[in-house]
Order: C-alpha cells, then structure tokens, then sequence
C-alpha cells in the first residue's frame, strides 16, 4: 500500500528553487510555476504525456527536470519558450522524486520499477513515511509519518538525532515538511488540519513555535497535505486544494488565499455590483465569485450540491439551473443554477447562502437567461419548448413543436429568441404568459449553442456546432456581420463588449476570436490556443478585457476525468503598424492541484 502523500501530486510537488525564484505546484500532466511575489502570475509547462509527480530546478537555476509516473524524466528551460534539453526513461514505474547532484551534472531518482537504488535504510517510524527532506546546509535529514512523528537524522551518518514532542505535536497524520533557507526552522503539516512552525536546536530537538489553522470548514477537505517555506513565503495546501501564502516575518497576518474549483467549470457571468465581480459555477455545484485583478474572492455556501449547468447573475441574486431538474433563487445575487429539472435562485450574501429557493421544471434544462432590466421575469428552455418564470414561479409553460438547444430573453422581457436542433432562430414576443411567433431566421448550418443580446438590445449574436457565429440588426432581422466561420470546431460561447463593438467567440477548438461589429470578420483577433482543450465561457470586464474559462482532459481512458481550469485578461492594444498586441494575464489562481490550472501569455496577433 502506498503512503497518502504519493496519490496527491501536490504534497511532494511543492519544490525550492535555489534563488528567490517562483516555486512549482504538479497536477496531471502539467508544472506550474507561480511567483510567489506575484501569487497571480503563473507559467505552466504541459508537455509530458503521463501526470507529473515532481519538479525542481537545477543549481544553477538554468534547467527544470520533471518526472511522471511513466518513469520519464524531461529537462527543459525556464527560458525560450521551456525548450526541452533531453528525455530520459528511467523507471519501468512512476517516479517520486529526483534530486539534482551539486554540480548540476547527475539526477538522481526513486520510485517504482526494477533496480536496486537503496544505500542504506532509516528506521524509527511505525506507519508510512510521507515525506523527508534534507536541510538547506545539508547537515540534517528530518522524516515525517502517518505516526505522527517528526524525527530528525544526521544526514551524513545516518544516526537519529532527535524526535520532536508528541505533546506539542500534531493529532493526526504527518503528510508534509519543509525547511527555512537558514536550516533552523521547518514547518510541518498534517491531517488534523494544522500547520506547525518548529525552531530545530543542535540536538535534534524541535520547539513549537506557532500553530497555523487550517481556513475552512473543518471538514475533511481542509486537511493539510502540503508546505513549502521559502525566503519569507510559507504555503500550505490543502486537500480541497486551497493554497495559503503566509509571510513567515509575521505569520498573524491574514494569509493570501488562492483556491478554486474541483470539477469542470461550465459557467461564468460578470456581476455588475459595487464591485466588478466574476461569478463561475462547476458540474459539481460550486459557485466562486473572483475579483478582476485580485483573483479569488470566496466560494457562496450552499446546503444543496447539485450539479450546475447554468448559471446567470444580477446585482444581488443569481439564479442557477442543473441536472436535477430544479431552478433556483438566491437573493440578494440571484443566480440562477440550472441541475436536472431545478432551477434555483441564491444570495451572494454569505449569511443568506444555504437559504435559497428553487422550483422543478419538470424535465432537464437546456439554457437559462434572465431579463436584467425586469429580474423577477426569466426564461428557461427544456428540450421542446421554454418556461417563463415569474419569481421563481411557472408563468406559461409553451411546447414550440421543436426541439429546443439555446435561448434568451430581452432585457425588458418584451422579446426571446429560441435556437432549434435545425439551426434556425425563432423569434418570439412576450406578452403576459404568452408568446407570439414574430419571425424564424434561416443562416446557421448547425444546431445553435448560443444565443446572446447586445447590451444595448441593439444587436444579437448567435453560434452554432457547425463553427458558425452571426450577428443580426434586432430591428431588421437582417444579417450584421457574417463569415464569422474562423473557428475549426464547435462554439461553446460567446460574449459582448459593453460599448456594442465587439463579439468574442470561444470554441472547442481551444481559439478565442474578438470579432469588431464594424469591420469584415476578415480582420478578426485571435487567440490561439487559448486554453488547451476548448473556451466554456466568457465575459468582458471593460470594453478591452476579456476573461475566459475552461476544462481540460486529460485522462486518457475517460475524458471527464481531469477538470482544470484557466483564466485570462486578455488586453488588446491598436499600435501605429496597426497590428493588435494582445497581452493576455492570468486574471486568478485556480485551485485545486488535481484539477486547477493557471497559465500567463503574452504574444502579437495581427489584426
């Protein structure tokens, strides 16, 4: 049986570069390399084939070899790109962890597979040994266990120096140590969702100098699973995968919180409140709100964990719509969550949270909108025709004789739009609890995925699985823009900018293309590669900053296994050769290293 530590990535992936450089964090097959100083700008190396189990730098801070549990070892760059330098197979099984020799010349690693690798064995503990690691002076050698142990060896003979107190010491298993660069302090953490701070005397001997709560619940995710402590920054992980960033010069500071989702994120929606504030919602239920350019800003408590499938939002309430067939409210924001036949409507007001309101719709969902000037008014699709709700009570019920793959409802009410499997747009008045047919638009080659109004109820855009968008005058009916055909793949979404003058797109096939209402789809911006494995979302913060979300697989026998995420601010910049620069930056960390993503880009795209 393997001990704990080895099935989470992140516990022996937290590594210490040998200069104040940015640390590395391992989940499925990508490295993550966040500056410390700067806990919202994160690189990320992708290329192994296998999920990656450790990281480090080599001493002279020029090479990153990483390891996977195919037994492979590839050193690559910090610069240019992460160029790769060589590939090794070294194990027939999943390595554990490597370290560089001194002078940077020889790796060395463990794990499973054949070979014998072992010089000489270390005993003292009763249960699994999680985690050890030399000190930066290379003097000692400290252990932690499942026992709870904390033992501390002489690192050149091997000999037990000293055992730390189980009267100060931790309640639960030990998965996680790391020293401070002076090599008189280590940090410890455990499953009894603390973390300790030990200052280490000659003898081996260790004294509690400060305990760490775990921030949470108290439930089983706060369990700590790993630490790093480097110059001033100390980080805990949990096993939600929450990461604390303390200053180790005053650890009763309030630590930076950088945390996210756990499953695929599906949604996201801009809340136009006192404070800009992005809103996103996962299969799992979860609904995060992050702040542009501070990141993550608190998960809304909610006692129902139904997945969510939609989610819209305005001032205080949003409404969500999921798998379980319920719509329900949630006041103060209401966000509707769309699961199964519920729609339900939650406050983004913590204290109000769990108490939200929801109603059955009788079957699945299919999309979810909401009249932002008359918020009590929402319409919600169902596979062969549309729900108008009315504070979260049925107001008509309509079966439209087709089926039914995307909607939405005007601002004032007075209008909806419905896309059909056929790939034509039905366009509807509203008038009470009734719908009345007004015109059906013909372009779309495919089914429609998404339909949305222009804030200023001027224009709509329109997407389909067919690669397709269009955007349309509402008051003709006529075709605005089209030849919008630059996606290689289906779109997933779309979004306006708030002056009318944009239309971003984003697609399976992983490109986000800013398309300007005034000038040929020809001279669009694109984003390539924007997020491997397809764009789920988007939203503009301003008239120049879009913010995009996604899931990654990366499981090679089911694809919804991995769920990762990432989130850009893409800015886009006119220069005097009239080329675009876009600069896109990592609006906010994400989460939980078995499925959180974090990546930063800058590049020139020609208009």
């Amino acid at each position: 049986m393997r001990p704990f530590h080895r099935t989470w990535p992140w516990d022996s992936n937290l590594r210490r570069p040998p200069k104040p450089t940015p640390s590395f964090t391992c989940n499925a097959r990508s490295v993550f390399i966040r500056y410390l100083d700067r806990p919202l700008h994160v690189a990320v190396y992708g290329e192994h084939s296998y999920p990656v189990t450790v990281a480090r730098y080599s001493p002279n801070g020029e090479w990153i070899a990483s390891a996977d549990v195919s037994g492979v070892i590839r050193i690559w760059g910090t610069h240019n790109d992460f160029v790769l330098k060589n590939e090794f197979k070294v194990l027939s099984g999943r390595i554990d962890d490597l370290q560089w020799s001194p002078d940077g010349m020889r790796i060395v690693a463990c794990g499973d597979g054949k070979g014998k690798s072992f010089v000489r064995a270390f005993m003292g503990h009763s249960n699994f040994v999680n985690c050890i690691r030399f000190s930066p002076d290379g003097s000692k050698l400290i252990s932690v266990s499942s026992d709870k142990k904390v033992i501390i060896y002489d690192a050149k003979t091997g000999e037990t120096k000293g055992t730390f107190s189980s009267e100060d010491g931790h309640t639960g298993s030990i998965y996680a140590v790391s020293w401070s660069g002076d090599s008189k302090h280590v940090i410890t953490v455990s499953a009894d969702k603390t973390a300790k701070i030990w200052e280490i005397s000659e003898d081996g001997a260790g004294k509690l100098t400060k305990t760490l709560q775990s921030a949470g619940s108290g439930g089983v995710e706060d369990m700590l699973v790993g630490c790093l402590w480097q110059n001033d920054h100390i980080i805990t992980v949990s096993l939600a995968g929450t990461i604390n960033l303390y200053s180790a010069s005053d650890l009763d500071k309030q630590p930076i919180c950088l945390s996210g989702h756990m499953k695929n994120v599906n949604t996201l929606t801009l809340l136009e409140s006192s404070e800009k504030t992005i809103l996103s919602s996962s299969f799992d239920g979860s609904i995060f709100r992050w702040i542009p350019g501070t990141g993550y800003s608190g998960k809304l408590r909610r006692k129902d964990s139904s997945q969510i499938k939609c989610l819209v939002a305005f001032k205080e309430e949003i409404m969500t719509s999921g798998y379980d067939n319920k719509v329900t409210s949630y006041e103060l924001v209401i966000a509707f969550q769309m699961s199964s036949r519920m729609v339900w409507r939650i406050s983004l007001d913590q204290d109000k949270s769990e108490e939200a309101e929801h109603i059955d719709v009788g079957s699945q969902p299919k999309d979810l909108s909401q009249a932002i000037n008359s918020p009590e008014l929402a319409l919600v699709s169902t596979d062969s025709g549309v729900l108008l709700l009315k504070d979260l009570k049925v107001f008509s019920s309509i079966n439209l004789g087709f089926a039914v793959t995307a909607s939405v409802i005007a601002p004032d009410g007075s209008e909806a739009i419905v896309g059909g499997q056929d790939g034509k747009l039905h366009i509807y008045s509203v008038s009470g609890d009734s719908l009345t047919k007004e015109a059906t638009l013909e372009k779309h080659r495919g089914p429609i995925s998404v339909i949305r109004y222009s804030p200023d109820f001027s224009m709509f855009a329109s997407g389909d699985l067919n690669r397709e968008a269009v955007v349309w005058d509402r008051t003709s009916k006529e075709v605005k823009l089209n030849n919008m055909l630059f996606h290689t793949a289906r779109i997933n979404c779309l979004a306006w900018s708030p002056d009318n003058t944009m239309v971003a797109t984003g697609s399976l096939d992983t490109n986000v293309i800013i398309y300007e209402i005034a000038k040929p789809a020809s001279s669009r911006i694109t984003i390539k590669l924007a997020h491997p494995g397809g764009v789920y979302g988007l939203v503009f913060i301003d008239d120049c900053n879009v913010d995009t979300v996604y899931f990654l697989n990366y499981c090679a026998k089911e694809q919804n296994e991995s769920k990762e995420i990432s989130w850009y601010t893409i800015t886009f910049e006119a220069t005097e050769s009239q080329e675009r620069k876009a600069s896109v930056t990592a609006l906010s960390q994400i989460s939980q290293p078995e499925s959180g993503v974090l990546e930063h880009r800058e590049g020139i795209v020609v208009a």
